[in-house]
Order: structure tokens, then C-alpha cells, then sequence
């Protein structure tokens, strides 16, 4: 059997995961007729580009259907876009979004293991409560209904207290002059809070946010290092945003 190239094997990958949505290593192996690390080494260049998701054994297609009811389907393709770059023996910070939530179910379906969170979020901490190999610390604070989090001088305060490797947040609108903002100021402190306090900053942006404005600046866009959106960029957009250094993941089928 002729070895086939890399970017025909690539190829055969997404059109596989896109029909069967899901598969294992195994699986892979026999479908190229190439060893196990050739199959890996594949799917971790199609989930840099994000154009699957990797998951224990295996991988999955990205899709815009979350498994099971109660799911975010706003945030579904964010998260699982957003997921590959959660790495064993980091600590993350996940703010009180429906982005959040889902990633923390993206967290719990691929079994990701060996990772802290610090959320303030009680819909994330009911996530992720329990899972093995994921330390969880929920900040104190007030309850806020509306943002089903804690908020207030407490959760701040925990915030400051811990280092994070990673911090990923929503916003409730995205421009490039105005960088990301957001509706409420409890909300928006905390996330600030979290960005001052992490190595790197990973805004996700649902294309209903993209090009709006809401009334608080969470932060300026030079403080994000990714930003991942479920749709193209504007090529005016995606351009800035490579020459301030920021790394961008948007999904090629939106």
C-alpha cells in the first residue's frame, strides 16, 4: 500500500470525522494503514488548526450539536475550538459564562485530567464537581442570579490570590477599536481580575457579539493572547489582530 501524504491523510480525517462525527486511535489506524503516532501526530495539526477535537482515544468532529440536553449551543463550537488549548498541569480560570459552562463540559467529555480551575461560576463548578484529575476552587463572594455566580470583594479577592496559566472569557460584544466588553460591571471587574492574573488570555467571541459594543471594557486587546471566534474574521480584523501578536482560531465554516 502506498504511503499516502500528509495532507491527503488530513484530508481522509475530516471527511471521516465529518461522516462518522467521532473516532478512535484504532479506528484511524486501519482507515490510513499508518501506525498510531502517524494517526496522533494528524490529528494534533487538525486540532492546532482547530478544525477537530481531540478527545481519550481519539477524536471528534467539531460540531455546532452539544451532547445531551442543557448544553450551550451558542458556545458549543467556542469551547470545543478553545478545549485543544488546555494542556495536563495547567491552572485556568473560567469566568460566569454559557462559554465557560460549555467548556467545562468539553473538560468533562474528553476527560481532561491533571488541571486546576478557579471559576466563580456555580454552573461551571456543577460541571466539573468531583470529575478525577481536576482540582476545582470556587471563589466566595455574593450570589448574583442573573450571572448564576459569585461576585463582589470576595471573589475578587480569591482571584487575586491564585495564579493561572490560563484565564478563557466571553464578552458580550467585540470590536477591534474597543477591544472586548460587557453588559454588567460585577461581571466585567471579575473578569479583569482574571486577566490581570493569568499567563495567557483566550477571549472567545460568538458571532453575535462580534462587532458590538456593550457599556464596560473588560480590557485593552493588546491584553489578549488568543481570540477564537465561530465565525471568518474580517480580513482587516484577522490582519490587526496578527500584527499586535494575538493568535487568532476561527472556524472555517461558519
Amino acid at each position: 500500500m502506498l504511503t499516502r501524504h500528509r495532507n491527503q491523510r488530513q484530508q481522509i480525517l475530516l471527511e471521516y470525522l465529518a461522516t462518522q462525527k467521532s473516532a478512535r486511535i484504532q479506528d484511524l489506524e486501519q482507515l490510513l494503514g499508518v501506525t498510531g503516532e502517524t494517526v496522533r501526530r494528524d490529528l494534533h495539526a487538525l486540532a492546532q488548526a482547530g478544525l477537530i477535537v481531540r478527545t481519550y482515544g481519539g477524536a471528534q468532529a467539531v460540531s455546532a450539536s452539544p451532547p445531551g440536553p442543557g448544553k450551550s449551543d451558542r458556545y458549543w463550537i467556542l469551547a470545543q475550538l478553545a478545549s485543544h488549548l488546555i494542556q495536563p498541569g495547567d491552572a485556568i480560570g473560567l469566568d460566569a459564562s454559557g462559554f465557560a459552562v460549555a467548556l467545562a463540559a468539553q473538560i468533562k467529555l474528553q476527560e481532561l485530567r491533571d488541571i486546576s480551575v478557579l471559576t466563580p461560576s456555580l454552573a461551571v463548578a456543577h460541571e466539573l464537581g468531583g470529575l478525577p484529575g481536576v482540582q476545582l476552587v470556587v471563589t466566595g463572594g455574593t450570589y448574583r442570579e442573573s450571572l448564576d455566580s459569585l461576585t463582589g470583594l470576595l471573589a475578587e479577592r480569591a482571584i487575586e490570590t491564585h495564579r493561572l496559566q490560563k484565564a478563557f472569557l466571553a464578552c458580550q460584544g467585540f470590536t477591534i477599536s474597543e477591544g472586548p466588553t460587557e453588559a454588567d460591571d460585577q461581571a466585567a471587574t471579575l473578569k479583569g481580575r482574571m486577566i490581570r492574573n493569568a499567563n495567557q488570555v483566550i477571549l472567545a467571541v460568538h458571532s453575535e457579539d462580534y462587532g458590538k459594543h456593550a457599556l464596560v471594557p473588560i480590557c485593552p486587546l493588546t491584553a489578549i493572547n488568543w481570540l477564537i471566534c465561530d465565525v471568518p474574521l474580517q480580513s482587516r480584523d484577522a490582519e490587526t489582530l496578527q500584527t499586535l501578536g494575538i493568535k487568532l482560531i476561527a472556524h472555517p465554516f461558519g
